[in-house]
């Protein structure tokens, strides 16, 4: 297929690492808006341009044919801690606490 005639290209890479998956989309600009700014939720980025969204908990990087969004914080992906459950907190933080007391905590509070 050539790129051209596509309109938008989403591929998802998942990488799983000690009970951890983070995701990563990558969405190809059109061909003809090579070296053009990205238009992203938080505003236009340069090329080489990187920008956060604690409310959306995502990175943005601006490539020259590419818009590259990862997950933060609670939004970075599957995390696993054996016999805990994962508390979202505000501003992307997170924290797992017991499974069956969440009075008790896990680990420390996580935040990006």
């Amino acid at each position: 297929m050539r790129s051209s005639s596509a309109l938008l290209i989403v591929v998802c890479l998942a990488v799983s690492v000690y009970e951890f998956e983070t995701f990563c989309y990558i969405q190809m600009k059109d061909p003809s808006g090579d070296n053009e700014p990205c238009v992203t939720d938080v505003g236009n980025l340069s090329v080489g341009e990187s920008r956060d969204s604690f409310p959306l908990c995502i990175s943005y990087s601006c490539g020259v044919k590419y818009i590259d969004m990862c997950g933060i914080g609670y939004n970075a992906g599957v995390m696993h801690v054996a016999g805990c459950d994962q508390v979202k907190m505000d501003d992307c933080c997170y924290r797992f606490v017991n499974a069956s007391n969440p009075a008790i905590n896990c680990t420390d509070v996580y935040c990006p």
